[in-house]
């Protein structure tokens, strides 16, 4: 599924309730929101538990999906609102622990062109990054949300979200020269002459 299927998804579930348009958007939701829910709750199985009860109150709430104006945005929030109701009852919560690994899928139309071995090598790439700094760049890259967005769903600054995406954009930059030299060595001596 694309990014720019949501929308569709989003009318097909709330005026037809059409499950099978749920269970796509689901899918596309579900690993970034599950690794989010992991690096706060350090629990997969309550994470997972988290997650589901969100989409079950979804679906019974889903005439008012077009009302909302970013859906990556409410569901991280409310993922983070459900993390801090579990971390009440729990009185514990671990920020620095790391999430889920979860592989990175990169779907645009020319990643075709880009085989299978270097895309894993980029989600290698993503995947070494500190877990702040990974969820931080997953947040902005791979959800779309904004640095404001990202700011205020993590309780922090939007300079540390730069500065966490500057880290990320460096350590990622260098780790693909690496792996790709011939690549590398084109767009790094095209980027630094300009």
């Amino acid at each position: 599924m694309q990014r720019t299927d949501l929308p569709y998804l989003i009318k097909w579930i709330s005026e037809e309730g059409n499950e099978q348009a749920f269970d796509a958007l689901m899918r596309y939701y579900y690993p970034g929101l599950l690794s989010f829910a992991c690096s706060i709750l350090n629990d997969r199985p309550l994470s997972e538990e988290v997650i589901q009860d969100i989409f079950v109150q979804l679906w019974v709430n889903r005439k008012t999906l077009p009302a909302i104006q970013n859906l990556s945005n409410y569901l991280y929030r409310a993922v983070k609102q459900s993390c801090y109701t579990q971390f009440a009852k729990r009185k514990k919560i671990h920020f620095e622990e790391p999430g889920e690994s979860l592989p990175v899928a990169y779907t645009a139309p020319d990643s075709t062109l880009i085989s299978r071995e270097n895309l894993q090598q980029i989600a290698d790439a993503v995947n070494q990054l500190p877990s702040r700094c990974r969820l931080i760049f997953r947040l902005v890259k791979d959800e779309g949300l904004k640095y404001k967005e990202v700011a205020e769903i993590l309780d922090l600054s939007v300079k540390t979200v730069e500065a966490q995406m500057s880290i990320a954009l460096k350590t990622l930059s260098r780790a693909l020269e690496a792996a790709f030299p011939e690549e590398g060595r084109h767009f790094f001596r095209k980027k630094r002459s300009s």
